[in-house]
């Protein structure tokens, strides 16, 4: 992988999960696969679904709670297998859609980063009826690029921004994070220049079009999560 093709892949996002092995923790890797899987939020038709996506995120910043993590994991692999049942009786388009769905929240609580990356984003495209590559793949290479940003040419923030105005910079990627405010971006943008940030690429990250997701790089850059 070379930066070039890291800043202009879009047909499948498993060349960039795996220059990144080594290089980034399961965290990462997690939030990546919860990310693919909130794209088919919709397609999750059974709660415990939801809430192994819910707690998959939650244990990527807090990996101390194995119990619930497996107990999630039998309960979303049971809605899958029934899930799949349906798909049997009735063989329809949607059937399949939310077997696949079912199953990308499964990957999402499952024992490794690089398997919960992989499985989560090729059970979630297949939902969406991407088998082969496509628009959710591209879609996907693009979020790779949310949470990692450049890992050739990474950005380094200047803690003088951060302690601006009691910490107002760090305290507005908080409440990003925590509540998932990602629509409130282009306000820290403005917070990060009033700062003295005149980085172009930090700033534009902020305010172009397109997804974000809890393990965005500069958020995480701002609060110090790896």
């Amino acid at each position: 992988m070379f930066e070039a093709r890291w800043l202009a892949c879009e047909d499948n996002p498993e060349p960039m999960l795996r220059y990144m092995l080594g290089k980034t923790g399961d965290r990462k890797l997690r939030l990546f696969a919860c990310a693919c899987v909130r794209r088919v939020w919709s397609l999750l038709q059974d709660e415990r679904s939801r809430t192994a996506v819910e707690v998959a995120e939650r244990y990527a910043d807090h990996p101390g709670g194995l119990t619930q993590l497996s107990r999630v994991r039998t309960e979303a692999n049971d809605v899958a297998q029934f899930c799949n049942l349906e798909r049997l009786n009735h063989r329809d388009e949607h059937s399949r859609a939310v077997w696949a769905a079912a199953l990308s929240a499964c990957a999402t609580v499952d024992h490794t980063g690089w398997d919960v990356a992989c499985q989560a984003a090729l059970q979630s495209a297949a939902a969406l009826g991407d088998f082969s590559g496509g628009a959710e793949y591209r879609v996907q290479c693009e979020l790779v690029r949310e949470l990692f940003g450049n890992p050739f040419r990474p950005e380094i923030l200047n803690p003088a921004w951060l302690r601006w105005h009691d910490r107002c910079v760090v305290k507005m990627a908080q409440a990003i994070y925590e509540d998932r405010r990602f629509d409130e971006l282009p306000i820290l943008a403005d917070a990060l220049e009033e700062a003295g940030c005149d980085n172009d690429e930090i700033l534009w990250h902020c305010r172009e079009p397109g997804e974000h997701a809890r393990g965005c790089w500069l958020v995480d850059a701002i609060l110090g999560k790896k």
